[in-house]
């Protein structure tokens, strides 16, 4: 069954296979690939480990587009902790201001 998610004032439609899309239409509006997934993916075709990747495909753009990562007193902070686990990141819990929650 998909389920549809709004990106800002935009509904689309993810199927079960990840595909997003508006709802009615065929053709693609963006992906569903998770940030750690596209990691370890280019971690994968490149040949290097996942730890090389990381700055390419999360620092480095975030630059790009004026974001800047780091910690500031008295700023809030969104961050996560992960956990490698052979060939995989695994989410172990996430900080976002005053909520903290553990991934099921």
């Amino acid at each position: 069954m998909p389920w549809r998610p709004r990106l800002g004032e935009l509904e689309v439609e993810v199927d079960p296979d990840e595909v997003v899309r508006q709802p009615g239409k065929t053709n693609f509006a963006g992906s569903a690939l998770r940030p750690i997934d596209g990691i370890l993916r280019a971690a994968q075709m490149l040949k290097w480990p996942w730890q090389s990747c990381w700055s390419y495909l999360s620092l480095a753009p975030a630059h790009f587009v004026g974001v800047e990562s780091g910690f500031e007193v008295g700023a809030p902070a969104t961050f996560c902790c992960i956990k490698p686990n052979d060939n995989a990141l695994e989410v172990e819990w996430c900080w976002n201001g005053a909520l903290s929650w553990q991934q099921s």
